[in-house]
């Protein structure tokens, strides 16, 4: 059974998505928060699988500084966080500096909601072992050792995994975010952005090779070169 926080300062829109959510699945434990205050104390006092928040919570605090809250808490089961919001405005700030799964717009649309959240729900973790996972998609399964990954890639939308023994595997239409999330949740630290859909085990990171298209990093074990984003470079070579 999931647990979920729904985090909205308007009752009927606190109401609205629980009924959203309940349209999808049954199999919830569902809370609500109508203020800062109210979510941080559940959030203090308790563990979730789903966390919905609206930006604007009509107090001193917001939305935005929940979201800093919760991705400042160390622990290897961080929530999925749903921001669901008015303020578009305020959709890439919060992509780039905080660790969220998704931006909904309102007035929220149910079949965009109700993708995302089957999505999650299609999703169970496990850990086997130090940095085993087993990642169960409806009815396919798939276990992984993360030490053995050299890297995954989002790749005509479809998330691709890419192992030491040169086994390629396709997970489906998910997002380098989404795996992102999967990994973090094990405690595992070593995967790291290279470029915009691909994240690479740094234990690999072998050198970095110049051409005229740009800067790529070669990976021990694998034949092929991944491109470095300008920004990223510093940081890679004081990975290296």
């Amino acid at each position: 059974m999931k647990k979920v926080l729904i985090i909205e300062d308007n009752k009927e829109q606190a109401k609205k998505i629980s009924n959203y959510f309940y349209a999808i699945t049954s199999d919830l434990a569902l809370e609500r928060a109508y203020s800062f205050d109210e979510a941080l104390s559940k959030i203090q006092n308790g563990t979730y699988d789903i966390i919905t928040i609206d930006l604007n919570l009509s107090s001193r605090k917001n939305g935005v500084d929940l979201i800093s809250s919760i991705n400042s808490v160390k622990t290897t089961k961080k929530p999925w966080i749903i921001v669901i919001s008015g303020y578009v405005n305020l959709k890439l700030e919060v992509y780039d500096n905080y660790d969220i799964l998704k931006f909904l717009s309102k007035p929220l649309n149910f079949s965009e909601f109700k993708r995302l959240v089957e999505g999650i729900l299609d999703y169970t973790i496990e850990r086997v072992k130090c940095y085993d996972i087993v990642v169960k998609k409806k009815f396919v399964t798939y276990k992984f050792n993360l030490d053995e990954i050299l890297y995954f890639e989002v790749l005509n939308r479809n998330l691709i995994v890419y192992t030491r023994d040169q086994k390629v595997i396709n997970l489906g239409r998910y997002t380098l975010r989404e795996m992102t999330h999967l990994v973090s949740e094990t405690g595992y630290k070593d995967f790291f952005q290279v470029y915009r859909s691909i994240s690479a085990n740094k234990n690999y990171f072998d050198r970095i090779v110049s051409s005229k298209s740009g800067k790529f990093i070669r990976l021990h074990n694998c034949d092929t070169l991944l491109p470095i984003s300008k920004m990223r470079l510093t940081e890679i070579k004081s990975l290296m």
